[in-house]
């Protein structure tokens, strides 16, 4: 009996510190770094998707909250989705469940000003964390090209120097 007891005990001292965590599903709401250039406005690419451990989706519901200049030019829902939602209102169904460990949502393209300073888009999903994304049109670098123009002035100044000394000397080893 008593060593009926010992393995009942071990077993238990075994079983119990095993814990059993959550599946975590979390919004990934990403915007490109590069704006596509459209004359007064340049567009960026953002991509709505839902990750996790298992992810099983046949709704998502979210608003997006705009800096002021920023407008949405579309949005296209993923695959198997359709979106019921209007205007900053994201509501995408679907008629099946799809799931994952990525299940893309949708791609939305926002237009944004040149002159756009500290522009964010907020996501705010019913059910998830919010997520801030920070939008900034691209600059043109700088690219130095005043220094090599100056190289070739300076080069072109000193031919000319070296050619008229040599004309009026027809020694060329006095300069």
């Amino acid at each position: 009996m008593k060593k009926y007891l010992s393995i009942l005990v071990i077993g238990i001292a075994l079983i119990l510190p095993m814990s059993v965590g959550a599946a975590t599903v979390k919004t990934d709401f990403t915007c490109d770094k590069k704006c596509t250039d459209n004359g007064d406005t340049c567009q960026t690419t953002c991509k709505l998707a839902l990750t996790g451990d298992s992810v099983a989706v046949t709704s998502f519901s979210a608003n997006l909250n705009l800096s002021p200049g920023l407008t949405i030019d579309s949005i296209k829902p993923a695959e198997g989705f359709t979106n019921m939602g209007t205007g900053n209102t994201l509501q995408l169904m679907a008629a099946t469940s799809t799931s994952g460990t990525r299940v893309e949502l949708a791609t939305i393209v926002i237009n944004v000003p040149k002159d756009a300073k500290d522009c964010k888009i907020e996501l705010q999903p019913t059910g998830y964390a919010n997520v801030t994304v920070d939008i900034k049109p691209e600059e043109n670098p700088k690219t130095g090209a005043t220094i090599p123009l100056a190289i070739i002035a300076c080069g072109a100044v000193a031919a000319c120097g070296v050619y008229v000394v040599s004309k009026k000397n027809t020694k060329l080893y006095k300069i």
